[in-house]
Order: C-alpha cells, then structure tokens, then sequence
C-alpha cells in the first residue's frame, strides 16, 4: 500500500501553481493543519536545537498493520439510507450553478471511505450521517 502526504504552500509564494482538476481529483481530502501555538512550538525549539528532526522520525505502523486497518475501514457497514445522503451531496454540487466543476465519481467513493474510517476512529461498525458530514467539512 502507499499513501502521498503532499503540503500546499500558499499561492503568492514565487513557483506555486494551482493544481488542475484533474489532479485535484485525486487527493482524498484536504487538512488545513494550521500553526502551532506558542507553546508547542517553544517545545518544538527545545526538542530539536541540537539534532535534526528528520533523523528521529521512527515508524509507527507496519505494512501489514497498514493492510489490516484497511481491510477493517472497508468492513464498517454502511446503510442504504446513508449511501444516499452521500450520493445526495456529491451529486448536489454537480447540479450547482455556482460550482464551476461538480464533485467526480471518486469523490462519492472517497466520501464513502473517509466516513468508514471515521466510524473506525469513534469505535463503531457502522456509519452515521454525522460521519459522512463531519468528513465532507
């Protein structure tokens, strides 16, 4: 399995493009993470003034755990009534005439996903609707 984590600078900086759709399209979700508060980041200074941060990276999950939690994301059941509401909401941006390019197949799919994995994360087997709305913020 893979996974790309990829930053976004902010469009002023010289040599940063807007992405086209089509690319876009294939990241699953986008984090704004924000900046730390001061006191995370005075720790940040403490921790690594002396040695570099990158050399102390250390994994925290194998492949095979990678697979496992896949394989469980996909088992989270999701009901009918729940599998409308996201088609109701990818589907709703394809039918706005203020959104230029509506939502993409893929997106449905990744909706779908991101609310399995999110019931994983609140303890459950099943979907709700405050899952798939909490992921498609």
């Amino acid at each position: 399995p893979f996974m790309v984590l990829a930053t976004q600078n902010p469009m002023e900086y010289e040599g940063t493009f807007p992405l086209p759709e089509a690319q876009l399209d294939r990241f699953m979700m986008k984090v704004n993470i924000g900046y730390p508060d001061e006191t995370s980041e005075l720790n940040m200074l403490k921790r690594f003034k002396e040695i570099n941060p990158l050399t102390e990276l250390k994994p925290v999950a194998s492949t095979e755990d990678i697979i496992r939690i896949k394989n469980e994301v996909k088992s989270v059941m999701v009901n009918s009534g729940v599998e409308m509401y996201i088609l109701s909401i990818v589907r709703s941006t394809r039918e706005n005439d203020k959104i230029l390019l509506g939502a993409s197949p893929r997106a449905s799919l990744n909706l779908y996903r991101a609310s399995q994995g999110r019931a994983i994360l609140k303890g459950r087997d099943f979907v709700t609707p405050d899952d798939v709305k909490y992921v498609s913020k």
